[in-house]
């Protein structure tokens, strides 16, 4: 009687105990699977709390591990180790998440060399804004604009950048030698809400020459109109009628102002 009520004790543990193994195994399997799946779609946040409640011997749980560490390192900027979580894999792996670790074989790589492309890139246009900063600061226009002409090819400076620098130069230059009606027509060719490379020396100059660098507007009176880069017409014609008086300013290049009454209402260019 006691050897039979001892076996029926020790049945009903055994049982018991397989019923938490089986109920244990499941519920791993269950984290493993969706782990997988969020890997899959790249919910890295995810696959970091499931994968650390997973053992690292069940299934490709390393292999996932291994993708989660390089994804994480590409991340943070660490390329090396990233690329050493990539090479831990097999090559020849053909597990549950083959076609993600395919992907991010291709893609990671891929990725960092753009990186670090990026990254010689904006230490190559360091030193270059750096060298053109010096030679415009020390106003050294010659050797700035062949330095600038030579960046059209190099730089990663935009053309529209180029383009103004190169303008605000020769104006400099213009000035220097007392050719003061170029210069304001290279300065006219600078927006004024020039915002790139030197913009506060390049919109100090525009300012400080003020109207002169702008063409007339309607609206402008005649001494306006003098400041402006047009300057004094070639010729004046004034017709005189009962409302007033109106004239014709002729300039250069079909270029006319209309006057009514000193006010300007109309601008030709031709």
């Amino acid at each position: 009687m006691k050897k039979l009520i001892l076996f029926l004790m020790l049945s009903l543990i055994l049982t018991s105990c397989s019923a938490d193994t089986t109920t244990e195994v499941s519920d791993i399997e269950e984290k493993y699977q969706e782990a997988v799946f969020s890997t899959s779609i790249e919910d890295w946040t995810k696959v970091e709390l499931l994968i650390n409640e997973i053992p690292d011997d069940y299934k490709d749980t390393k292999t996932i591990k291994l993708l989660l560490d390089s994804w994480n390192s590409y991340k943070e900027g660490d390329f090396e180790s990233s690329l050493e979580s990539l090479q831990k894999i097999d090559a020849q792996y053909d597990g549950d998440i083959k076609d993600d670790v395919s992907f991010f074989k291709e893609y990671i790589p891929e990725q960092i060399k753009e990186q670090k492309n990026i990254q010689e890139s904006t230490l190559k246009l360091a030193d270059e804004t750096a060298s053109l900063k010096k030679l415009l600061s020390s106003a050294k226009h010659d050797e700035s604009i062949e330095y600038i002409t030579d960046l059209y090819v190099s730089s990663k400076i935009s053309f529209s950048e180029k383009e103004a620098l190169l303008n605000y130069v020769r104006a400099l230059n213009d000035f220097l030698n007392g050719y003061e009606n170029s210069a304001f027509e290279r300065l006219s060719n600078i927006s004024p809400n020039y915002i790139g490379f030197y913009a506060e020396e390049v919109n100090k100059t525009l300012v400080t020459q003020g109207s002169k660098v702008r063409p007339p507007v309607v609206g402008m009176t005649k001494d306006e109109v003098l400041a402006t880069i047009w300057g004094k017409p070639n010729k004046i014609n004034t017709t005189t009628t009962t409302s007033g008086t109106d004239e014709q300013w002729v300039y250069d290049d079909n270029k006319y102002v209309y006057f009514e009454n000193d006010v300007v209402v109309a601008i030709q260019e031709f």
